[in-house]
This record gives C-alpha cells, sequence and structure tokens, in this order.
C-alpha cells in the first residue's frame, strides 16, 4: 500500500514537471509574420544559409500597447548565459507549419545564467519590427535595420 502511494505521488510529480515544460506558442497576424519573414530573408543574404540553417532568436518588449521584436541570429554570440537562454527557452513564434523562433524576454537579463556571464544588457540590435496597435488591432507596423 505504501509502495502504491509513493508510486503514485512520484508519477504525479512526473506528470506536472513534464506538462510545465511544455512550448509557448506565439501566433501572430500575417501581416507581423510577413515583417518576420522579411528579417529573415535579411539574415539569409547576410549569413549566404537557408532559413533553417540560421541560429534566429527573437527579443519581444512590450510596451505602452506596442511590440517591439529584434530579430536576431546568435552564431556570432559567445556568452554561454545568454546562449543556453536562447537555446533552452520554451516560448516559439509559430513563422510557418514547422518552422519556429525561440522567444526571450529583456526580463531574462535577471536569470541566473546570464547573470553568471555578468551581461549587464541584452542587445537590442538586429532586424527590428515595431508593431503599433489601436483598439488591440494592428495599426502599423515599422521595421529598421540596427546595428
Amino acid at each position: 500500500m505504501v509502495k502504491n502511494i509513493s508510486l503514485m505521488i512520484l508519477l504525479s510529480i512526473c506528470f506536472y514537471g513534464v506538462k510545465g515544460q511544455q512550448t509557448i506558442v506565439y501566433r501572430y497576424e500575417q501581416r507581423i509574420v510577413d515583417s518576420l519573414r522579411s528579417g529573415i530573408t535579411f539574415y539569409e543574404r547576410m549569413y549566404h544559409k537557408p532559413a533553417e540553417s540560421l541560429r534566429l532568436y527573437a527579443m519581444v518588449s512590450e510596451s505602452n500597447g506596442n511590440t517591439e521584436i529584434y530579430l536576431q541570429e546568435y552564431s556570432p554570440i559567445h556568452l554561454k548565459g545568454l546562449l543556453d537562454v536562447i537555446k533552452s527557452t520554451n516560448r516559439r513564434i509559430r513563422i510557418s507549419e514547422g518552422y519556429f523562433i525561440p522567444v526571450i524576454f529583456p526580463c531574462d537579463i535577471h536569470s541566473t545564467q546570464i547573470q553568471g556571464d555578468k551581461i549587464e544588457d541584452l542587445p537590442f540590435t538586429g532586424f527590428y519590427i515595431k508593431v503599433n496597435y489601436e483598439k488591440h488591432k494592428v495599426k502599423d507596423i515599422q521595421t529598421a535595420i540596427l546595428f
């Protein structure tokens, strides 16, 4: 009886631990995805690689009802803490069926991985997309290249 109860508790812990690690997928309106695809094309040309070979991630920030996305390629990054956060995140932006980009947030600067590298600021660079909303609908989208 005690073994059965212990086994049930152990299985419950495992089940809820795995459930907490499920992927969170962000699905944006098509106009925003098209802007992200423009950024992906920019990096394909810059690195002379197909999209699937690029190591892209997005840093997403929201304020005042607007969304800012910094699309970046992380192969030149040599900071282990930042790489650990990018590679281990369970948050993804869906670009197309089967193609997702990992997401981090500016508050990830407080993660133990990044603090361990003594990184003071996350890079707000790369292919920049600013989405302006009005009444919860996309009003306009601005893009720029920030290096």
